[in-house]
């Protein structure tokens, strides 16, 4: 069915893919990366932020990554979103965001 929700399986965790975004996808491979970022404080005690981001997978700048596919779906993942699904058993959604780009559900990372 074209509304099903797609399944890829990461480790002891689940990618669910929704089907809205496939045409969307049709042209490249998404690539979901950790961003770390320095929290808004002035001093060095800020706490650095991390957050989970799609972009498309280029191997040239994406580093060491692991393929995770079902069919003709294909998603890259960085090692340590991969090692965060797996070792917590998580359950994330990639869909479609308001301003039309991609962006992930359910993601929690602690390194």
């Amino acid at each position: 069915m074209k509304n099903e929700k797609i399944m890829l399986k990461s480790g002891r965790g689940i990618i669910w893919i929704d089907p809205k975004i496939l045409d969307f996808l049709e042209n490249y491979v998404p690539w979901i990366h950790i961003l770390e970022k320095k929290g808004a404080c002035t001093d060095e005690t800020c706490q650095v932020i991390y957050r989970a981001t799609v972009d498309r997978y280029d191997p040239a700048r994406s580093g060491e990554c692991i393929e995770i596919s079902s069919g003709n779906m294909k998603v890259m993942l960085q090692k340590d979103v991969y090692e965060s699904i797996d070792n917590s058993r998580q359950e994330i959604y990639l869909t479609k965001s308001i301003a039309g780009g991609l962006k992930i559900k359910g993601f929690t990372y602690s390194p």
